[in-house]
């Protein structure tokens, strides 16, 4: 099995797992990247345009050095566009973005970006002209689908009047049928799943006395603005966990919403406790949501009972007794998982993870390393983990 990756930064095996993407757009701190773990989404703008006017290259070098190829829009004396018609859902959902330059020498009078002129009336994406010579991501999420013209909406990329010196730029134009917008992709990918096999660093392969340390972004949609709730709650649902996943955390590692949830549309928590069982802990919260969060997770022992926490932001969050060590040795998880989520009870979004550090609760003489102090120092930090403090 081989890795692929496309020059927009997605990343996968052969076999169409594993599927990442490598973002350096949306960071916590600097030094650092971010990946995210995708939905699986349609490109609907991505080829077979229906026109293309001839001022349009559509694979030429990038003069900025920001991307390898660019649509690039050359002097011209009229209104020039490129466009394609895709069939919509009427009430649905869709969001569009696309990548736009203007140079600082362009001397054109009217609008540039995307435009949809017919049943995505709404999915207009025009570009700052008070700061050319600057790349933008355009970009417009949850657009409500009409059927006033059969259902079909005319998607445009364009540059209203012409212009005499300069030129514009367009790259990753992107409309799919989502409440909000995902990264990038050239026609099609899968749901997005990101692994890592359990070795033998991992302690009775069960994470025992070990830390598992990552940022994490979830975006936010509209639906959670109305739903989110202030409250903390706790409990256990119990499903056919065949491989025994050491955490399977719905907005942490296996990021969802939870379909089914107590108040609203919860920031959810799904830490494994076995092969069979799962405690899911709710915070409803929407600082949560639409910014960088740090999270920790320590899974340890303490007097023959296994216990696991939670921080949030350097804050403690949860902590939980899974039950007696010693009737647990049986527990061998097989790898740890992020964004494997159990379609029954969580729905997938496209999350960004960052700066994720795996190591030790304790040192060789048995001293906690990551106690309170320290999580927090290293929250404050907000530094790559390859560096000190």
């Amino acid at each position: 099995m081989a890795l692929i990756k496309e020059d927009y930064g997605l990343i996968y095996n052969d076999d169409g797992s594993l599927c990442v993407t490598v973002r350096d757009d949306d960071v916590p701190f600097d030094g650092v990247k971010s990946f995210a773990v995708e939905e699986g989404t349609e490109n609907l703008f991505s080829d077979n345009f229906l026109y293309i006017n001839s001022s349009f290259e559509m694979s030429a070098n990038d003069p900025t050095g920001k991307f390898k190829n660019v649509i690039k829009v050359n002097p011209v004396a009229e209104s020039v566009y490129l466009l394609k018609d895709i069939n919509v859902i009427p009430g649905e959902s869709y969001s569009g973005q696309v990548w736009c330059y203007v140079s600082e020498d362009f001397d054109g009078a009217g609008a540039i970006g995307m435009l949809n002129e017919r049943d995505l009336n709404a999915l207009d994406l025009i570009y700052d002209k008070s700061k050319k010579g600057t790349w933008q991501l355009l970009k417009k999420e949850n657009v409500i689908a009409t059927s006033n013209y059969s259902s079909i909406a005319r998607l445009l990329l364009y540059v209203y009047s012409g212009f005499s010196t300069g030129y514009v730029l367009f790259k990753n134009q992107q409309v799919e049928k989502k409440p909000f917008a995902t990264s990038f992709v050239d026609g099609s990918r899968p749901e997005g799943k990101f692994e890592i096999p359990n070795n033998n660093y991992i302690e009775n392969r069960r994470m025992m006395n070990n830390v598992i340390s990552f940022w994490f972004k979830v975006p936010l949609i509209f639906s959670d603005e109305q739903n989110v709730s202030a409250s903390t709650s706790t409990y256990s649902i119990v499903t056919n966990q065949t491989h025994g996943y050491l955490y399977n955390v719905s907005y942490g590692f296996d990021f969802g919403i939870p379909k089914y949830p107590q108040s609203g549309q919860e920031l959810a928590f799904n830490i494994s406790t076995g092969i069979n069982a799962r405690d899911l802990h709710f915070i409803n919260d929407q600082n949560y949501f639409d910014r960088w969060v740090y999270a920790v997770i320590i899974k340890y022992e303490e007097n023959d009972i296994e216990y696991y926490s939670l921080y949030l932001d350097g804050i403690k969050k949860v902590t939980d007794s899974v039950g007696n060590v010693a009737s647990r040795y049986g527990d061998n998880y097989e790898k740890l998982l992020f964004n494997g989520h159990n379609s029954t009870y969580h729905a997938l979004r496209s999350n960004l993870i960052s700066n994720l550090f795996i190591g030790e609760y304790k040192d060789k003489n048995g001293n906690v390393i990551w106690t309170d102090e320290y999580i927090q120092e290293v929250y404050e930090a907000k530094k790559p983990f390859n560096t000190n403090l």
